[in-house]
């Protein structure tokens, strides 16, 4: 269980750093992440709209080429033949795969027509139309309306219908294929870019665990050398340097002034305790309120070197150089205490 527990703990640590929504880590890799997303997306929906209207414009361009020629094949055939057989025969003739016509007069009877024209097809085809690809049943069709003539007399409008459908499934496996790629690539740069942010984060999380390993004792050792860190990240570092460099003189200092202050009134302390002891034995003419009086500056005074000795032990712990001899105690007494 133990090297199980050792896992959990390393994994929830790792989980914390990565995961942490505070952290620069994340913020940085989820915005840019973001902003990837949105630009590869955007490439992604140009790319397949800018393919729908080639493919729109491609076959429109061939229906409206077709449509400009019918007219004048109408014309053709009926000088020859009578206007319905010369219009059925001028539709017979458009040999375009995949394209269905049918003509209306202006009272909507349908004059002729080729084969795959359906009702549906037929009322779709009279509502505005626009360059798009319709979907009717299981095909996908581009549809096109003009006027015709014959003998210089209006007989209606021509509707044409071209099939696109192996086109339009060609361009949807197309578009899949853009977006799984689109998203692969998403996921990778995102990927990139995380691993990219944590290794320009390491120097500042190198000074971070420097900072936390440096002791009172190392501030004017210390140093943090940051060779391969980028130029910013440097002169923090550098700024960091100073700071400790004088934190370290102010700590010397300080310890430097204890020592010599409680050094320097221990001596005179002592001898003023000296002769207040003395004088108490001495003198037999005190009276009580005298003796009382002192007493109690023998005892402040004997309390004051005390405590000038702790500041002067503290001042030693923190320049290393005490040394402590481990002894049992009651504790009973350390509590009374």
């Amino acid at each position: 269980m133990q090297p199980l527990a050792k896992f959990q703990e390393r994994f929830r640590q790792i989980r914390q750093r990565h995961l942490d929504p505070a952290s620069l880590q994340f913020r940085l890799t989820l915005e840019i992440s973001l902003l990837s997303i949105l630009g590869l997306s955007s490439v992604a929906a140009w790319t397949s709209w800018k393919m729908q209207q080639l493919l729109i414009t491609t076959h429109t361009q061939n229906v409206e080429y077709i449509a400009t020629r019918f007219p004048r094949d109408v014309e053709l055939y009926s000088d020859m033949l009578p206007v319905m057989e010369g219009l059925q025969k001028t539709i017979d003739n458009v040999t375009v795969p995949g394209l269905a016509v049918w003509v209306k007069s202006t009272n909507g009877e349908i004059l002729a027509q080729s084969s795959g024209v359906t009702t549906e097809l037929m009322s779709i085809a009279e509502m505005p139309l626009q360059p798009q690809v319709y979907h009717v049943s299981d095909r996908y069709l581009i549809l096109y309306r003009g006027a015709v003539t014959a003998q210089n007399q209006p007989l209606g409008k021509v509707y044409m219908a071209q099939d696109v459908t192996a086109e339009q499934h060609q361009l949807m496996a197309a578009i899949q294929g853009l977006t799984a790629v689109c998203i692969l690539a998403t996921l990778v740069t995102i990927l990139a870019i995380a691993m990219r942010i944590r290794r320009s984060l390491q120097p500042l999380q190198e000074m971070s665990r420097m900072a936390g390993a440096i002791s009172a004792a190392d501030l004017n050792n210390a140093q943090l050398q940051l060779n391969h860190a980028p130029t910013e990240v440097k002169e923090l570092a550098q700024t960091f340097n100073m700071m400790l460099s004088r934190l370290g003189d102010a700590w010397e200092q300080q310890r430097q002034f204890i020592g010599n202050i409680s050094h320097e009134l221990r001596t005179p302390l002592t001898v003023v305790s000296g002769y207040l002891q003395s004088l108490l034995r001495r003198s037999n003419n005190l009276n009580d309120y005298q003796r009382e009086a002192l007493e109690t500056a023998g005892a402040e005074a004997d309390r004051t070197i005390k405590l000038l000795q702790d500041l002067l032990d503290l001042a030693r712990a923190d320049s290393g150089y005490t040394r402590y001899h481990l002894a049992p105690i009651l504790l009973n007494d350390l509590v009374s205490e």
